[in-house]
């Protein structure tokens, strides 16, 4: 759909579709023109008819190559227009993913966060309670309902950052907003660790050439070279072919002529630096574009990896907290702590869960960002689905709800 409904892509296809008319225009052998030119002589003698009827044609035979030069720079650039074409489907495909991507983020966040708001009201009760009996000093009641209030700010916070997204996929996808109100996303799926990347060498040589702008860049260059190649031939004159015909005063008069352009004042040297001028150019584009992605990818590797490592960070601290809570929960029951030392392991644990979340998005936008830039996919566990964000070798579980 959102194929379909992206401007960009329309525009796209739009000199797609333009470059492969300039190549039937380019394979088309120019029209004779024919000419007819009647005379009418005023003082003719007497029995002789005052008209006389010349009838010319000309044929124009390229020589050189220069015809089939002009047909391979045409295909030329509609080869670099059909990637250029399929990197404007990989865009869109880039920006629907990591726009659901952040849907699916906020949501979990979300329900998350409304979930910490029951907990800390709960806590609230429990200090004001023990502070109306004289168990603990007015201010825990006074802390505590700080946390309540921002607890409450971070779920306005969050619904707010889950329009936004839900706005933006809307947009991506080109659907009304409303739509997408009615996706189910699970919230008790598995965060799981995504495959690991292939060697930098080998994601290197995806960027250089597999990537639609490289290739797109490699056919603009093979074109100025037969453009180039073109203005060498434009050297050699074309010969024009004129037959002809007159009928002069009952005479049937037939001719044959033949013209040419003499290279005499110049041959053609100025185009010819202009187009080689131009082959220059692109290839230094192609340099550069080159080195620009290689600078990206590095970038993009390591910024995969930073977020490999916050995430297994953010896994091992929430390991911890859901250890606190168990061994919080076995002492509550046995009477060994209060119900407030519970609640507030609880409330840690959730920040955990948002830790988690956070550092996995960041994680799987990391690798989206690389599979953009190979323009080929890394794995199935590149597209986040409405089903499952991702399993993972360990398990950590969020709270069951469905939105």
């Amino acid at each position: 759909m959102a194929h379909y409904y992206d401007p960009n892509l329309a525009i796209a296809r739009d000199r797609w579709f333009k470059a492969i008319a300039a190549e039937r225009t380019a394979a088309a052998y120019p029209n004779p023109p024919l000419s007819l030119t009647p005379l009418y002589t005023t003082n003719a003698p007497v029995n002789i008819s005052p008209w006389t009827v010349d009838i010319g044609a000309a044929l124009r035979l390229i020589t050189a190559g220069k015809h089939g030069d002009r047909i391979a720079v045409a295909r030329a650039h509609v080869e670099a227009a059909r990637y250029t074409f399929m990197q404007a489907e990989w865009a869109i495909d880039a920006q629907v993913k990591n726009a659901w991507l952040d849907l699916v983020t906020a949501r979990r966040r979300q329900l998350l966060l409304e979930a910490r708001v029951e907990d800390t009201r709960a806590l609230f009760d429990a200090d004001t309670a023990a502070v109306n009996a004289g168990q603990s000093p007015p201010f825990d009641a006074f802390a505590t309902k700080r946390l309540w209030n921002k607890a409450m700010n971070a779920v306005v916070t969050g619904r707010a950052a889950t329009a936004r997204a839900q706005q933006a996929l809307a947009n991506a996808i080109g659907i009304p907003d409303g739509r997408l109100a009615k996706i189910r996303i699970s919230a008790t799926d598995r965060i799981s660790r995504p495959r690991s990347l292939p060697p930098e060498s080998q994601l290197q040589t995806f960027v250089l050439t597999q990537r639609a702008d490289v290739r797109a860049d490699v056919l603009r260059y093979a074109a100025s070279q037969f453009r180039l190649k073109l203005a060498i031939a434009q050297q050699y004159p074309s010969i024009t072919v004129g037959p002809g015909y007159r009928w002069d005063q009952g005479a049937h008069r037939w001719s044959l002529g033949f013209s040419l352009i003499l290279p005499v004042f110049n041959q053609n040297q100025g185009p010819i630096a202009e187009a080689r001028a131009q082959r220059t150019l692109r290839a230094d584009q192609l340099r550069a574009l080159q080195l620009e992605l290689i600078s990206q990818l590095k970038n993009a590797v390591t910024t995969y990896r930073t977020a490999q490592r916050m995430l297994e960070l953010a896994l091992q601290r929430l390991r911890d907290d859901q250890k606190q809570v168990r061994d919080d929960h076995t002492a509550l029951t046995h009477g060994q702590i209060a119900r407030t030392t519970w609640l507030r392991a609880r409330i840690a644990l959730v920040q955990g869960e948002l830790d988690v979340i956070d550092a996995h998005a960041q994680l799987l936008h990391a690798r989206l960002r690389i599979a953009t830039l190979i323009e080929h996919p890394l794995g199935s566990d590149t597209a986040p689905n409405s089903k499952r964000l991702h399993a993972m070798s360990w398990s950590c579980r969020f709270p069951s709800a469905t939105t």
